[in-house]
């Protein structure tokens, strides 16, 4: 090994000496040969192919092993770096080698040159070349001191070495390694034989051949005819002319290469120029724009222009991140064609910061750049949205960068070369990391611009157009020496027309004396030293006169200003309109008092429906057994009446539970078109004309009418209930009944005073109205006057007004209440207007089968009684029965059952575990033929929103019912078809 000097730093096998296109020449070579998966070869090595394609990178001893420890395990070749040697010079990688070399005519001056070359392209090693001889040279490599080279180095620069003289011969170089560093000694040697140049030898032949020749013609001139000797000249010069020939050929082609090559050396230099000065430009452009443009997206633009002009990329795009960080959103790029621009226009690439296979995610995360050389080779690694918008945009290769500020990530840098001729490289990278940089801060101060002077304009917007009232009141005349402009937006005086009067003129009869008085205490405080006016402040809420004579709530907030004797001469203060807030605040309690009434009416809805159903399945009962023991009684038996007034009471109760429904609006029945004037005038038609003898009835009916989807029964009812309401109101006196019906267009203001539903649209509604001048409600009256029982008259009235809310709110209207003790109320009911078929379906009737004893019905009810009542109805309609108490019962006996032989299901909707809906779902999987009716005392509205999504049941019954709709419901499901 070689001495270590003094003045050398000292080095080791983890400093950077080679360069890395020593490594690109092995890869080249194994590219060549295809045998090799290089990306796993890399992996093992932990190298990257940027890094090695760099001309500028440096490896050290540690990384060159471990490169070659994974070839050898790979490949098992011994002579891997000798053969990569003897192709060094034909590498891109190692060109510079060749294109330094070729400026020398000889190969004795090339080798010369590698004394110059080698130590530039391993740091660590020291060459000296010395001619021993016309076509010989020795060459003596050694290493600095703390260099551990290896063998494979040795055999690598044998092959470079012959490969050397191949450049100039055209053959290779024989070289012999006859003293090595590895063997003990302190260098390694190289024996370097060559053979001339082709054309060399062909001149050399040439001019010997003419010596020889003109010798021959010397002394034939003296011995043979002339004849002969001029035969004899003629070959001689034929013979000379073709080896000069022959040499003169290939010294013009070996000169044509030679000059190639240098061509080829000096565009790579004007090239490398050329992108410095790119380079050069391209930094001092973006700097330039990052001073002079303080918009985003134009610095953007101006940023791409500047890339697409100075670097050698086809295209390039910058992605920023959105306000919230959710989304990467194009900013600006160039080189992309319409369609892709398009692409680019509406991207929003969700940031999903865990997935760590997403490309550009991985980029935002880590913060470091990305560089795919074959895209196509890397998609297995990539998330389906990377591969998606690289693949719409025929991205080949690319080169990812973080735009990142102090830490925080703005968004991303892309360009990529379509159909590139060469690698990116860290040249690249680093290029554009510097960029990335300035684009991050010029993004950074174009956007603190833009919000400093959104701020300004904020502030100007703010202080103009305020519109609070700020003024300043003289403390002894009570006169505005300053208000604002918002004052007339307020008060609809102009400040002019405000500083003219004095504060009792505007100020209502109590806000002033509070005022006043507020005022003068404040200053008797200031005076006896208990305040400090500095810091004393006041908040009132007060009244004040509008210039059209409306009162203004204003919430005021003052303080003291004094004068240089520490006197209060004046008042600073901000005068702000509570209008708004008092109508939001009014707006607010009637929300609640709504929601407080929708509540109570859910609470009551839910209690009502159970109790109705329950009550149903009780009066079932009930009337079941009323009704078989009626039938087994004699015509003429005493008991029968008894028992059917039993029966007409038991009709009674279970129309009470109907009224309950109504009442919460559970009652829902068919609807048909109705003309709500011919209804009103229907009902009066009805009225005992005795109660009418003192009022005066005024009717305002509109003809002809829109019509509404409703129940004509249930109109009837609400239109009924408000007019004995009204009448009742007169209370025997003599007063006016206004009846009015038509449409009116309903605003949501209109409709947020209303009872009932909050989410009602505005437009045209039908409405009926019915007004008294009776004796009206107080406010605690009127918040009562829809709940049940409640009754101004006297207790026990029934429902009354609460069915008719129920009513209205089952046909998803609404109810408007105006009223005032002693001046009357006016009740309004308000019907959408729909589109609305007029015709009616009717149902054709059923014949009554006479076969009932040939069929088989199944019974499925969980309460014992009305399961009893059930079987004793049917057996006498002459039907045989099976019971089952559950739906799991049911579908065993179903099961076990041939088919056919159940012919219908009477089936309870309302069972535990599983119940009718469910059972009617698995009983039409196993006989998808089977005739079901269900059987509820919830009515049929009420539960027919559960067959929304499956196949409904034939038909349905309601509890209780009489052992007559039983038979027609029987005989209408199990009637045979046409």
């Amino acid at each position: 090994m070689s001495n270590k000097t003094t003045d050398q730093p000292v080095i080791d096998d983890r400093t950077p000496l080679y360069k890395s296109s020593i490594v690109a020449n092995y890869v080249n070579y194994l590219r060549s040969r295809g045998d090799v998966d290089i990306d796993d070869l890399l992996r093992c090595c932990k190298l990257d192919l940027v890094d090695i394609n760099d001309e500028g990178h440096f490896l050290n001893q540690e990384q060159i092993n471990k490169f070659h420890h994974c070839l050898d395990e790979k490949l098992k070749d011994p002579e891997i770096s000798y053969k990569v040697g003897l192709h060094a010079l034909k590498m891109k990688s190692t060109g510079t080698v060749m294109q330094y070399g070729l400026q020398f005519i000889t190969p004795a001056t090339m080798y010369k040159a590698v004394d110059r070359v080698y130590p530039n392209w391993a740091r660590g090693h020291v060459s000296r070349t010395t001619i021993v001889g016309k076509n010989r040279a020795r060459i003596s490599v050694s290493v600095r001191q703390g260099l551990h080279e290896k063998p494979f180095q040795c055999e690598n620069r044998r092959g470079i070495f012959e490969a050397i003289g191949k450049i100039h011969t055209g053959r290779p170089a024989t070289v012999t390694h006859p003293t090595c560093i590895h063997r003990g000694n302190d260098a390694c040697e190289y024996e370097v034989t060559w053979q001339e140049r082709p054309s060399a030898v062909w001149k050399r032949m040439g001019a010997y051949f003419s010596l020889i020749s003109l010798l021959i013609a010397a002394g034939a001139l003296f011995l043979v005819s002339p004849i002969i000797w001029t035969a004899l000249m003629f070959c001689l010069t034929a013979i000379g002319l073709s080896i000069f020939l022959v040499g003169s050929t290939k010294n013009s082609r070996e000169l044509a290469g030679f000059l190639k090559e240098q061509g080829d050396a000096a565009g790579q230099l004007l090239k490398e120029n050329e992108t410095r000065y790119q380079n050069s430009r391209l930094v001092f452009e973006i700097g330039r724009a990052g001073a002079d443009i303080l918009e985003v997206n134009s610095f953007l633009d101006t940023v791409l222009d500047s890339m697409a002009r100075n670097l050698d990329f086809s295209r390039g795009m910058i992605l920023l991140c959105d306000s919230q960080g959710q989304y990467l959103q194009y900013a600006a790029g160039f080189g992309f064609s319409g369609f892709e621009q398009q692409i680019l226009e509406g991207l929003k690439y969700p940031i999903d910061l865990e997935n760590s296979s997403d490309l550009f995610i991985k980029i935002l995360r880590s913060g470091n750049p990305i560089v795919l050389n074959n895209a196509r080779e890397k998609k297995a690694e990539m998330a389906p949205n990377s591969i998606a918008l690289l693949e719409r945009l025929n991205v080949e290769a690319l080169v990812g960068i973080p735009l990142v500020y102090k830490q925080e990530p703005l968004g991303l840098l892309f360009v990529d070369t379509q159909k590139a001729e060469r690698e990116y490289t860290t040249s690249d990278v680093n290029i554009l990391m510097g960029i990335a940089m300035q684009i991050a801060t010029g993004i950074v101060n174009a956007r603190s611009y833009e919000r400093l002077q959104e701020s300004e304009l904020r502030y100007r917007l703010l202080a103009e157009n305020v519109n609070d009232i700020i003024w300043v009141l003289d403390v002894d005349s009570l006169t505005m020496t300053y208000v604002s402009p918002s004052v007339e937006k307020v008060m609809g005086f102009t400040p002019d027309e405000l500083m003219a009067m004095t504060i009792d003129q505007y100020l209502t009869p109590e806000s002033f004396d509070r005022t006043a008085a507020v005022l003068r205490q404040a200053v008797e405080n200031v005076r006896t030293g208990q305040i400090d006016p500095r810091n004393y402040g006041q908040t009132l809420e007060i009244e004040e006169y509008h210039k059209d004579g409306t009162i203004v709530p204003v919430e005021v907030t003052a303080g003291l200003m004094v004068d240089a004797n520490g006197r209060p001469n004046g008042v600073l203060g901000i005068s702000r309109d509570l209008s708004e807030r008092k109508k939001a605040e009014r707006e607010r309690q009637e929300m609640e008092r709504r929601l407080q009434q929708g509540n109570k009416m859910e609470s009551l809805g839910t209690m009502a429906g159970s109790i109705a159903h329950n009550f149903n399945n009780l009066l079932m009962v009930v009337l079941g057994n009323l009704e078989i023991a009626k039938e087994d009684l004699p015509d003429d038996a005493p008991a029968g009446k008894s028992i059917q007034r039993a029966i007409n009471a038991s009709q009674r109760a279970a129309d009470l539970s109907g009224m309950m429904l109504t009442y919460v609006g559970q009652l829902k029945k068919e609807s048909f078109p109705v003309d709500l004037s011919q209804l009103v005038t229907t009902e009066l038609e009805k009225l005992d004309e005795s109660k009418m003898a003192h009022l005066t009835l005024e009717l305002n009916l509109t003809d002809p009418m829109p019509l509404v989807a409703a129940d004509t029964d249930q109109m009837r009812q609400m239109i009924s209930g408000f007019i004995t309401n009204a009448i009742e109101a007169l209370e025997g006196e003599k007063g006016t009944v206004r009846i009015s019906t038509g449409t009116m267009q309903c605003d949501a203001g209109y409709l947020s005073t209303t009872y009932l539903r909050e989410d009602l649209p505005e437009g045209m509604y039908a409405y009926v109205s019915v007004a008294d001048t009776g004796c009206g409600m107080d406010p605690e009256t009127l918040g009562k006057v829809f709940d049940p029982f409640f009754s101004t008259k006297f207790t026990g009235r029934g429902l009354g007004m609460a069915a008719v809310m129920g009513i209205i709110r089952s046909h998803s209207g609404a109810v408007k209440v105006e009223s005032e003790r002693g001046k009357g109320s006016t009740f309004t009911a308000l019907f959408p207007i729909q589109g609305i078929s007029l015709s009616r379906t009717t149902t054709k009737p059923v014949e009554e089968e006479s076969t009932s004893n040939e069929k088989t019905v199944l019974l499925v009810d969980d309460e014992d009684m009305v399961m009893e009542i059930g079987v004793r109805f049917l057996e006498r309609l002459g039907y045989r029965v099976e019971t089952a108490s559950n739906g799991r019962e049911a579908l065993d006996i179903l099961n076990r059952a041939p088919r056919q032989s159940i012919d219908c299901i009477l089936l309870d909707l309302t069972m535990p575990g599983m119940d009718g809906l469910e059972t009617m779902q698995q009983v039409r999987k196993i006989r998808p033929d089977q005739k079901v009716i269900i059987v509820s005392g919830y009515t049929r509205q009420q539960i027919e929103d559960r067959f929304a999504d499956v196949t409904p049941p034939d038909e349905f019954i309601h509890k209780p019912f009489e052992m007559k709709a039983l038979k027609e419901t029987l005989c209408s499901v199990m009637a045979e078809p046409d």
